[in-house]
């Protein structure tokens, strides 16, 4: 039997949707999978977010540290005087030697520290006997917290004049002059951290080498202790 075809103006019946248990089933099954889609989502994000958050305050609590030579009081502040200050947070060997090496004044010129009429060597590394300077200084301060005060007040205090009082205070520690670039930086570490970061795992101190032992020989015994 053929079907009978649509006439001019006649208006199609709409196709009813049947409703079946197993198309109901279908729709839930599908909302229950966008529903868990989205949570496990939003559950990713969130713990994401918590652990950005930890990360960032664990970050925080490692040790801040102040610059020694411009403190404010902030943690870890080991230096004196006033200032704004700069607290820099790091957590790494590598990001603390920066921060030292930041942290080491300007070499003088020989003649810009002058004590009783004697001009003094410039406090450029190596640090020869009777070198003068803003390094000298900082590396006084370092000696005296580590316990060192009693000898460095007997030269003068941190008068950044490197005598013999300096010289027998670094020996108290196992160092000597003339005071390499990493043996300042080790005591730097131990100034501002508590602790040696510069050789972390060689297991021992830099000392000087026979070559700037012949230096200091040659070029330390100019003057007399200030």
């Amino acid at each position: 039997m053929s079907k009978k075809s649509k006439g001019l103006g006649e208006t199609p019946q709409n196709k009813q949707i049947v409703i079946t248990p197993e198309r109901i089933g279908l729709y839930l099954f599908g909302a229950i999978a966008v529903g868990g889609a989205f949570y496990l989502a939003n559950s990713y994000i969130k713990d994401l977010k918590n652990k950005a958050e930890a990360y960032n305050n664990q970050k925080l609590n490692q040790g801040s540290v102040t610059n020694p030579l411009n403190p404010a009081g902030g943690a870890g502040n080991t230096g004196e005087g006033g200032g704004t200050g700069t607290t820099v947070v790091v957590d790494d060997r590598a990001a603390k030697i920066r921060e030292l090496e930041a942290m080491i004044p300007r070499a003088s010129a020989y003649g810009d520290v002058v004590k009783n009429g004697v001009k003094y060597y410039s406090d450029e590394f190596p640090i020869r006997l009777y070198a003068g300077g803003e390094r000298v200084r900082l590396l006084q301060k370092a000696l005296i917290a580590q316990g060192q005060a009693s000898i460095i007040n007997q030269g003068g205090g941190a008068d950044g004049i490197l005598g013999k009082m300096t010289t027998k205070a670094l020996e108290q520690l196992n160092f000597s002059v003339p005071v390499t670039r990493e043996q300042y930086l080790v005591l730097l570490s131990y100034y501002v951290y508590g602790k040696d970061y510069v050789t972390e795992g060689m297991g021992r101190i830099p000392m000087q080498t026979e070559e700037e032992e012949l230096w200091n020989m040659l070029l330390g015994t100019s003057y007399e202790n200030q």
